[in-house]
């Protein structure tokens, strides 16, 4: 056990837009630092006006994707003026975050937290990540 508490030591804002030409392939959001990471929060938008999408999250370690959870996103979520961006670390759709400090994410040195949508977006439209954390 840690004698001293420990704290963010560098801000971080984690971020990641998914459009039409990243088709449902995985793209990086977050690499936990020399220390190891903390993220708190992640929230999602979608600016597509008919269609919700689901953004599938996973940590890489050593070339392998673990699926940590799933959330679906809204038509227009955050963007429209009426329906609100998604909390995507919550600790419905990631039971796991239930049994950290308030719903972070940790991450260990060379984790990658990375994300993506399990469906191609439609036409110019985006579904977009981002977040608060930091290193350690």
């Amino acid at each position: 056990m840690a004698s001293a508490p420990s704290f963010i030591s560098v801000p971080k804002t984690p971020t990641a837009s998914f459009a039409n030409a990243d088709a449902t392939a995985f793209k990086p959001i977050y690499t936990g630092g020399a220390l190891g990471s903390r993220i708190d929060t992640l929230f999602a938008s979608n600016s597509d006006p008919a269609n919700a999408y689901v953004l599938q999250l996973a940590l890489t370690k050593s070339s392998v994707d673990y699926v940590i959870g799933e959330v679906a996103v809204p038509m227009g979520a955050g963007t429209n003026g009426s329906a609100k961006s998604v909390a995507v670390l919550n600790q419905t759709d990631i039971p796991g975050l239930a049994y950290t400090e308030n719903g972070a994410l940790y991450l260990e040195v060379d984790i990658i937290l990375r994300a993506r949508v399990k469906s191609t977006v439609a036409g110019s439209n985006t579904v977009q990540v981002c977040g608060v954390g930091g290193d350690y």
